[in-house]
């Protein structure tokens, strides 16, 4: 069977960052987190571009909008955006990577790869671990890599 193609694309209709970004990796049955977003309905688009936003001007909170893993060793570079949408808590999971590790290694880029929905206040694992897969794949690192070619080059795992 020949490996699908994964692609990558930045977030649209966010604010510009000079030290953080956000985008999608595609190209998979399961990388539906792309998907997910461009089909959401005004409102709650325009909710979770807000929090993209507040994410991006450089705040790491509230947690009721998006957080990390930090405390986590096995998946402290995971990271989610979070929304309710008809009493159901809906997830967008992907990780966070250093895309420019020589000439910009303070920039964070956050690709966001599965979409899950969620009931319970504990976080499913094996959604984390679907994207800690994604993250070590070459395809996502290629895929990336078009938009930011230094990180096609990066082989060190970076660490929060």
């Amino acid at each position: 069977m020949v490996p699908k193609t994964l692609t990558f694309r930045l977030v649209l209709g966010v604010t510009q960052s000079t030290g953080r970004s956000i985008g999608f990796l595609e190209g998979d049955d399961e990388l539906d987190a792309g998907e997910v977003f461009d089909d959401l309905q005004e409102k709650t688009g325009m909710t979770v571009r807000s929090r993209m936003d507040w994410w991006l001007s450089g705040n790491n909170g509230p947690g009721e909008w998006f957080h990390g893993f930090p405390n986590d060793s096995d998946h402290k570079e995971c990271f989610v955006f979070k929304w309710k949408q008809k009493r159901q808590g809906h997830r967008l999971y992907g990780f966070l990577c250093k895309p420019w590790p020589e000439t910009n290694p303070g920039f964070q880029l956050c690709v966001l790869n599965i979409h899950a929905t969620k009931n319970e206040y504990d976080t499913d694992l094996t959604e984390l671990d679907r994207v800690n897969r994604w993250h070590a794949s070459l395809g996502a690192r290629e895929a990336i890599g078009h938009t930011y070619p230094e990180y096609r080059r990066e082989r060190r795992q970076w660490k929060n």
